[in-house]
Order: C-alpha cells, then structure tokens, then sequence
C-alpha cells in the first residue's frame, strides 16, 4: 500500500508569495542561478555504464548529502520548520521542468535505496503530476501539482514527475530528509 500524505495551503500566503518570488519572479531573473540538467532520470541500456535520459530541467541543488551549497537555504526554512519528525536534511533542490506538448513522463526512480521521508512541495498549479509506484510494481497514483501543496511519501518507493502542457513550466521544492 502506498502511504502518503497531502497538505493543501501548507504555507501562509505571505510566505508562500516570499519563496516564490525570490525563486521564480520576475525580480529573480538573472539573479536566483537554475543550472541546465540533461537527463531527468536515467535508465541503464544495454552496456553497463551505458545510460540515457529522459529530457532536461533546470536545478538549484540548496542541501545535498547533507552538505549545504547555496546561500538561499535560509529562504526554505518556513517549509522546513513544519516538516513532522524532522531531524536532518538530507537533499534539498528546487526543480523547473520546462513545458512540452504532449506532456512527458519521466523516468521511474528512487532517491535514496532506504526508508526516509520526502516531501515535494509545489510552486505553481499545473497539469504536471507526480506518479508514486507500489513496491512491487502493481499500482500507482497520481498527485496532481497545486501550488501550495505539500506532498509527503517515501522517496525509496519509485516515483516520476512529469512535463506540464497548460503553464510555461513545473516548479517544485523537493526535500529528503530524516
């Protein structure tokens, strides 16, 4: 059974409107720094260190492994400070996936190979859902993408994101963390 949890509205609109525009408003053009990615997710072809990706997006990598690496960090804090049971941050980023018609599906994946607790959090409405798998293969849901909501889940079942086609592109906080 696939567990997980939503929370719409997480985030007081003022606060909300704060992460935003610092991230993604018209101020932060040329001043907030995303980095082009190629390869969303990848998948092992036919020689063993052989893979391909599955389209491109922009990143801002806040906290990996642990280890910070962006001065911003402190813009997340009114979402991590109402994270359950939180002790360490493992990964924080900031993912914006570009708009294509038809709509793209990603790859399958895991974030990390154990049981943790992820959260993504949406930053903007779009028709750009996030698919979780059961363990085993047999179901999955979809998670449609509302600004303002807060999923959680555990990351080690394998999930994707999508593309959007309604909005110019899908924006989403995703944090790892134990």
């Amino acid at each position: 059974m696939i567990e997980y949890g939503i929370i719409d509205d997480f985030l007081p609109e003022n606060e909300l409107d704060i992460i935003v525009d610092t991230f993604l408003g018209e101020k932060s053009v040329g001043v907030f720094p995303l980095f082009l990615k190629d390869g969303v997710s990848y998948t092992r072809q036919t020689a063993p260190d052989k893979y391909t990706g599955d389209g491109i997006y922009f990143t801002h990598t806040f906290v990996r492994d642990g280890n910070f690496n962006s001065s911003y960090l402190d813009f997340l804090e009114p979402i991590i400070l109402k994270f359950p049971n939180f002790t360490r941050l493992i990964r924080a980023e900031l993912n914006l996936y570009p708009s294509s018609t038809p709509r793209k599906k990603h790859g399958w994946h895991t974030d990390q190979n154990y049981m943790h607790t992820g959260c993504l959090f949406y930053l903007n409405t779009n028709n750009g859902p996030t698919e979780i798998r059961e363990k085993d293969g047999s179901s999955s849901i979809n998670i449609k993408a509302v600004k303002n909501r807060a999923l959680f889940f555990d990351p080690s079942f394998e999930h994707r994101s999508s593309t959007c086609s309604d909005k110019d592109y899908r924006a989403t906080l995703i944090f790892n963390y134990l």
